[in-house]
């Protein structure tokens, strides 16, 4: 467990921001599944995990329909991934379609690790309220 925590980010497990929000269904994706971690563990987690794929417009549009409202990241990145591998199953998804599914549910798999100890952090830490706290110091300092 880290000893202190410096800066409270906010980590999405679709993390390549401009390729995700290219498409409408990608901005509603990043704003489902999203969770409070501290800056190191977010560093940690980049310089580890892939990049996630960006799966074609129809399907990542089948998911996102489907998604509802995951409990916490790790139940999103289990309810992205059962999803993913539904909708390349669709009879007119074609076999590089397929593959790219494939990739993005193996990508968002391995961030699972880094993701429950984000969870567990924000159980034990309440780092919404730590967030939330420090702006207001850093407010008050500006």
């Amino acid at each position: 467990m880290r000893e202190r925590v410096d800066r409270i980010d906010c980590h999405e497990p679709h993390f390549e921001r401009a390729r995700f929000e290219a498409d409408v269904s990608g901005v509603a994706l990043r704003r489902i599944v999203r969770v409070r971690t501290p800056r190191s563990l977010h560093d940690e987690l980049h310089a580890n995990c892939e990049p996630v794929p960006v799966p074609d417009h129809n399907s990542l549009e089948y998911i996102v329909k489907r998604m509802g409202h995951p409990r916490d990241v790790v139940d999103g990145v289990e309810i992205y991934s059962r999803l993913a591998e539904k909708a390349a199953q669709r009879p007119y998804v074609t076999d590089i379609q397929q593959t790219i599914l494939g990739l993005s549910v193996e990508a968002v798999r391995q961030q699972l690790p880094y993701l429950k100890e984000m969870v567990h952090m924000n159980e034990v830490m309440n780092l919404d309220e730590v967030a939330q706290r420090a702006r207001i110091t850093r407010n008050r300092v500006a």
